[in-house]
């Protein structure tokens, strides 16, 4: 229980079993960031008494609005929020939302009472947006309605916030009907097919082997053999592999920090898992890995951190230290890759939604296709899921011959 209690007169108490006693109780925070408490005496009563006396202040106390709370206003709620809750995320989250935050929901919200935020601001605004919204990075067109969902999804977690830390007595979002929120717009994003990915690794293993091709074809094999995220693979290190079981320990991200790329020790789900790999990869991976000593010693860099993948300073640089390379780095890799062979466009990103793709095709069970990605639930994982081609035509093809039986039957 969020409180205490403190004897007056403990020689009373000793003499009679009774003596005044002193009752302290905490509920969250005021709107001006300070903790939420009151206190009171109650007594003369036994210890046992003033232990239900404070139960049930606490339970009085909790279902009351925090002081100051009505007078709060949504732009310093947002400053409490990121500040006990969004920073506590990783720094790319914290960032997003700070900048939606500032130039989407605070000039609108602002200067607007916590509690006086109704479900029909909230639509209107929704509506204006939909309707109206510009774009804010310098090109034509509206707003898109994945930005709108995810304002969406950021002002329905401050709110929550709000109420769980006793500053609302409800979400009006839950008032809003569901067909009146913003949508998440999930479209259908590809995968390679059989004959598409046999072309691409063609193309990508039959390049004249060098430092830099050895390095693309490891991160490209990585992705695909453990369907490991962009970030996880960047932030690994030699000291992640474990070369005589063939494992990666993915415990490590990445994120951008005034465009430096910076590893984290957590990943998505903050949770640490052990990724497999096959003989081919461990190949790779001592090719690339005496490849890049040689360049080390001839830039006369050092890698402290042991990292796996590497930024290639410019000609004009001279680190004395190892940087992790952007995201970037491969995105065009494999666009250019793709081009060159005449295979549609996929993001890096969608070699995992291939890896889990044609392990599902190929009958490994959804469970482990859950842990190879990392996902906490199940139906995380079936959205990344697509039916093969190939596989369309066997289906066909059985059903097909079981109908051709049937007609066929006496």
């Amino acid at each position: 229980m969020p409180g205490y209690k403190k004897a007056i007169d403990k020689e009373q108490l000793a003499k009679t079993g009774k003596c005044k006693w002193r009752l302290y109780v905490s509920n969250k925070f005021r709107a001006d960031g300070k903790p939420n408490r009151t206190s009171k005496t109650v007594g003369p009563c036994s210890e046992a008494q003033a232990d239900k006396l404070l139960q049930k202040m606490y339970l009085e106390f909790s279902n009351q609005a925090p002081q100051n709370a009505n007078r709060i206003r949504f732009a310093e709620f947002a400053d409490l929020w990121l500040e006990k809750h969004s920073k506590t995320k990783s720094p790319d989250y914290h960032r997003g939302n700070t900048i939606a935050i500032k130039t989407r929901l605070n000039p609108y919200f602002g200067n607007l009472r916590l509690n006086k935020i109704t479900a029909d601001i909230i639509i209107d605004y929704f509506d204006e947006l939909r309707t109206n919204g510009e774009r804010l990075d310098g090109q034509d067109g509206s707003i898109k309605p994945g930005t709108v969902y995810w304002l969406f999804r950021i002002l329905r977690s401050m709110l929550n916030k709000a109420k769980e830390w006793n500053y609302l007595t409800n979400n009006p979002i839950d008032n809003i009907p569901k067909e009146k929120r913003p949508k998440a717009n999930y479209t259908v994003k590809k995968i390679l097919e059989v004959d598409q990915l046999s072309i691409f690794l063609q193309r990508l293993f039959s390049l004249e082997e060098s430092r830099r091709t050895i390095k693309h074809q490891l991160f490209f094999y990585i992705a695909l053999i453990t369907g490991c995220r962009t970030g996880e693979i960047l932030a690994l290190t030699f000291n992640d592999i474990d070369f005589a079981s063939k494992t990666i320990t993915i415990a490590k991200d990445v994120y951008d920090l005034d465009g430096h790329t910076m590893a984290q020790n957590r990943t998505k789900n903050m949770e640490p898992r052990i990724a497999l790999f096959d003989d081919f990869c461990l190949e790779l991976l001592r090719k690339h890995e005496g490849y890049q000593a040689a360049w080390l010693e001839k830039l006369k860099m050092k890698n402290p951190n042991n990292y796996i993948f590497i930024k290639e300073p410019r000609k004009q640089e001279h680190p004395s230290e190892a940087e992790l390379p952007s995201r970037g780095l491969f995105y065009e890799y494999l666009q250019s890759l793709l081009q060159e062979a005449g295979l549609p466009s996929i993001d890096v990103h969608g070699l995992r939604r291939t890896t889990a793709s044609y392990a599902e095709n190929n009958h490994v069970p959804l469970t482990t296709i859950q842990s190879m990605l990392g996902h906490k639930n199940l139906s995380t994982t079936i959205i990344y899921l697509r039916t093969l081609n190939e596989n369309r035509k066997k289906g066909t093809e059985i059903l097909s011959n079981a109908y051709q039986q049937l007609m066929t039957k006496a």
